[in-house]
């Protein structure tokens, strides 16, 4: 009985968190401007490019039709922006099997910071189109598909058509997403194979589905374009002439753009897992002989590694061989955090946190072949990394089980209050200064001055391309007939 109203209070602190989180993100969201090609997607240009069918641009068809959508309804857009955060938080607790007021709170924080990737992939609607929205595909997908068994209540054919419209629409956002798809639908048909004996029709079907979705979005003529380098935006990163060459190039591209970019995007939950992984040592320490010689050797390798690379940047005087030790003390974290997650007593977790650090892995490794790549590209590692920091957030907690819980909540709430304040706050500055620089242009127009100088917004920082200069660009076409001023006008920021 006591176990019960535990377990109520929970479900009932859940709900109220969930209805202010969703209440608080809807108020910040309208206050988000339109920014770089949003302006694009509002206006004729968005349209053109879908009668066009989205040919020689893209394979993203689902996440243009949304950006277009999402683009036109600027007063739906902050309550479809809140349902889907709200919806990741939810789904995020759901798959960490969270019971922690405080770990739903962190989760919460998490989401909202300000972060590169909070900026490209919510802020701004085209990014939140491609990336936030389709995570929440994909996301319910994976649920339907981890979770067959439980939902049978919903029917046999029910279930399925969910399934198949879930994996294929989730495959037509996001290249990379679409790649670490099929990878994992192999990925769990290959398990169940081997553990049941047998082929599991639901699983087979996902993968089927999301193999289908693939082929929808690569038949794109765009990227028979990309691959022999004929795109103007899109190109892969390394060529395909030697082995050798190609191979080195992947490395560099590991070691510096793609683990600067990690580094930056996932910056708040790599902070929290250190910590968390330091205080699991000092308690702990190494138990396990494997891993205090994998720890030693690594450590060592590690540093070796670090003076090679910095007497080849003198020797070279290349700056990307210093931005390559980004990606060895990024590994060197990796592997610490991973040896003290084989330490873990419990054993579902450890084995949890192993096949996420794997998931973000995959996700990853595409980005090391394609440019350009932006925080944006992280949203779905952020997410595992979430996932992660719950652990270990759990384990910690099997050592502190006098810890005064109420404290830390009473912390979690304050920092989360601050932050949505902080927030708030910032986006109302930078919707109040957009307004005022739109109705300026409007007066200097009216004046008969068609240059017009301005300074930058409040803020801008907090939104992605948000003051760019228009000189005769498809910029300033869109800007014009997004806000309906004259072509001729330039606009140059002082």
């Amino acid at each position: 009985m006591k176990e019960f109203s535990v377990s109520n209070k929970l479900k009932n602190f859940e709900n109220k968190c969930l209805i202010l989180f969703f209440v608080a993100v809807v108020i910040i969201a309208f206050f988000f401007p339109p920014s770089a090609d949003d302006l694009g997607w509002a206006t004729s240009q968005g349209l053109n490019l879908l009668e066009n069918k989205f040919e020689d641009y893209n394979g993203r068809y689902l996440g243009n039709i949304f950006a277009i959508i999402f683009a036109r309804n600027p007063v739906l857009l902050p309550f479809i922006k809140s349902i889907t955060l709200t919806s990741l938080l939810k789904l995020i607790q759901v798959f960490s099997s969270n019971k922690s007021k405080e770990f739903l709170l962190l989760s919460s924080l998490f989401l909202i910071i300000p972060t590169p990737l909070f900026i490209q992939s919510f802020v701004w609607t085209a990014g939140f189109s491609n990336y936030c929205f389709s995570i929440l595909i994909i996301m319910l997908g994976l649920y339907i598909v981890l979770n067959n068994n439980k939902l049978s209540k919903f029917g046999f054919f029910l279930k399925y058509i969910f399934i198949v419209m879930l994996s294929i629409s989730g495959q037509l956002f996001m290249e990379t997403f679409s790649i670490f798809l099929i990878v994992l639908s192999v990925f769990l048909n290959v398990i169940s194979i081997i553990k049941n004996k047998k082929i599991d029709i639901f699983y087979l079907t996902y993968m089927i589905s999301c193999f289908i979705g693939s082929i929808i979005m690569f038949s794109n003529s765009v990227y028979l374009k990309i691959y022999n380098g004929e795109n103007t935006y899109q190109s892969l990163s390394v060529n395909h002439k030697s082995l050798l060459s190609t191979l080195w190039k992947c490395v560099e591209n590991l070691l510096s753009t793609v683990s600067l970019n990690f580094i930056f995007t996932c910056f708040p939950t790599i902070v929290f897992i250190l910590i968390y992984s330091v205080l699991l040592y000092k308690l702990k320490g190494i138990e396990r002989k494997e891993n205090k010689y994998i720890f030693k050797y690594f450590t060592l390798l590690t540093v070796v590694s670090i003076l090679i690379l910095l007497l080849a940047a003198l020797v070279t005087k290349k700056a990307n061989m210093l931005k390559m030790l980004a990606g060895l003390i990024l590994l060197y974290i990796i592997l610490f955090c991973s040896i003290v997650v084989r330490e873990f007593k419990n054993k579902n977790a450890k084995n949890k946190t192993l096949i996420y650090l794997v998931i973000i892995i995959l996700q990853c490794l595409p980005l090391v072949v394609v440019s350009p790549i932006g925080p944006r590209c992280f949203s779905g590692t952020y997410i595992v990394s979430i996932l992660i920091a719950k652990e270990f957030w759990d384990e910690y907690s099997l050592f502190k089980k006098n810890t005064q819980n109420f404290s830390q909540l009473k912390i979690a709430k304050i920092l989360l209050a601050f932050l949505l304040a902080i927030n708030l706050f910032c986006y109302s500055q930078v919707y109040m200064a957009n307004n005022r620089k739109i109705e300026y242009i409007r007066s200097e127009i009216k004046n008969g001055n068609y240059t017009i100088e301005l300074n930058h917004t409040s803020f801008r920082f907090m939104v992605y391309a948000l003051d760019v200069e228009y000189k005769n660009s498809k910029f300033l076409q869109r800007f014009c007939e997004y806000y309906q001023l004259p072509t001729n006008i330039e606009i140059i920021y002082k």
